[in-house]
Order: C-alpha cells, then sequence, then structure tokens
C-alpha cells in the first residue's frame, strides 16, 4: 500500500498559534455584620438568602473593576441572567464570591463554595436608551399600598424585613408604582422585581429565578426628582 511508502519528516519545528479563552476573577467577602448586614432582611421562608439582584451587582462590580471603572456610574447590561442555586446567609458568617468574566464575550460565572450559583453575560452599556417619554403613573382608588403588599408576601413565605420593604404603592395590575431609593443598589433593585412577581400567574406570586435582559443606568437615577414613576416595561430598569 502507499500509505507504507509516507514517512513525516519531524526534524523540523514550527510555532504556531494556540487560543486559550481569558477570564477576569473578582472576588468579594460578606459577613452580613455592620455595612452588609441589611442583607439578613431579604428572607424567605424563615430563612435569609442572599438575593438575586446581589448577583446582578456583583457583575455589575466585576465589570467595572476590569474596565477600573466605579460601577456607581457605569451604565450596565445584563443578559440571559440565570439563577442556579440559593445562598443561605447567617450573620456573621463569612462567604466569599467568586465572579469570571470570559473576556472575549463577557460571559460570567457566579461561584460560592466551588459551586455555580448564577451565570449570564454582562456588558457595559453606553449610549443606554429608555422610552422617549416619561412613563405616566398617579396613586388613585386602585392603588395598593406597600404595606399591605408585604403583609400579602409575609403570608406568601417572603418574610422581608425593613431594607427590602422599598416599595411604597403599586396599581392593581401591577404595572406601575413608586420605589424608595435608600442608597443601596440590592433592595432597590429586589423591589423593582416585585412588578414581575405581582403579576405572576393564579398559581400565586414568585420572583424570577433569571432574565433575558436587565440594564441599569445609575447616572439617570442621580438625575431623578423624588417620587419619580418606576414602571415595568419588558426591561426592569433603573428608570
Amino acid at each position: 500500500m502507499i500509505s507504507d511508502l509516507i514517512r513525516w519528516n519531524h526534524t523540523q519545528s514550527f510555532t504556531v498559534p494556540k487560543y486559550v479563552p481569558t477570564t477576569s476573577e473578582y472576588s468579594k467577602e460578606f459577613k452580613f455584620d455592620k455595612d452588609d448586614a441589611y442583607l439578613l432582611d431579604h428572607k424567605i421562608d424563615g430563612r435569609s438568602l442572599f438575593p438575586a439582584t446581589g448577583y446582578i451587582c456583583l457583575a455589575w462590580e466585576a465589570l467595572a473593576a476590569k474596565l477600573q471603572k466605579n460601577f456607581k456610574e457605569m451604565p450596565v447590561a445584563i443578559e440571559d441572567f440565570k439563577i442556579h442555586r440559593a445562598i443561605v446567609i447567617v450573620p456573621s458568617v463569612l462567604i466569599k464570591i467568586f465572579v469570571n468574566i470570559l473576556d472575549s464575550s463577557g460571559r460570567f460565572e457566579i461561584i460560592e463554595g466551588k459551586t455555580l450559583v448564577a451565570s449570564g453575560r454582562v456588558s457595559e452599556c453606553k449610549n443606554m436608551t429608555f422610552q422617549e417619554s416619561d412613563p405616566k403613573y398617579s396613586g388613585n382608588d386602585l392603588s395598593v399600598s406597600g404595606r399591605d403588599l408585604y403583609d400579602e408576601l409575609k403570608r406568601t413565605g417572603y418574610e422581608y424585613g425593613p431594607y427590602f420593604q422599598n416599595l411604597v404603592e403599586s396599581n392593581i395590575e401591577g404595572t406601575g408604582g413608586l420605589v424608595m431609593w435608600r442608597n443601596k443598589w440590592i433592595p432597590f433593585l429586589d423591589s423593582l422585581l416585585l412588578f414581575f412577581g405581582l403579576l405572576s400567574d393564579d398559581l400565586g406570586f414568585c420572583l424570577p429565578t433569571g432574565a433575558l435582559s436587565f440594564k441599569i443606568d445609575p447616572n439617570l437615577l442621580k438625575l431623578l426628582p423624588a417620587r419619580t414613576v418606576i414602571q415595568k416595561k419588558g426591561h426592569c430598569c433603573s428608570k
């Protein structure tokens, strides 16, 4: 056969490119005392759980650190976000969370205890645009107060403490309302997610475990006056 007559010449070596995907790792520790004790107010079925919006903020902070920017001034887009498991948090018990961002695509994985807890894609959102006209909302007889909403949530196992009770009121459809800004992004974004849970199906209230698109412009929030309206418009955003 002809193959018996062929021999490879290995006397020369050549350098060839090898693609190795690179990642940027960011980590943050939480002890749930002093500055981060407020996270314990996110309680469901008697247990304090690390909030879903905490993962969103971690991805946001990790990208800002990678780009050497202040996350509180950098608009961001989170896409294909998914929670894989919950983290139970306990007062004064240290946990360390890692965020790995793939440089080529912006895909990120959030790890705690060597286990994947959340994933998605994160990118700096330049030239972000929202709806052209300001959202319209006015309280009326069909509005539901935040106190009544949180009382109802408590009966279904969502025992939000004071730091996470930022929803002031909502219309009866759950499509618009007032949310209080208290200088903490995690509880504020968590309150916005309630608008998606309030209009869940007849099976009862439930919070989403993922989001196709989540856009935040912190600079816009600084320009808004007190009692600015928050409306749900397909994306959950800080407007």
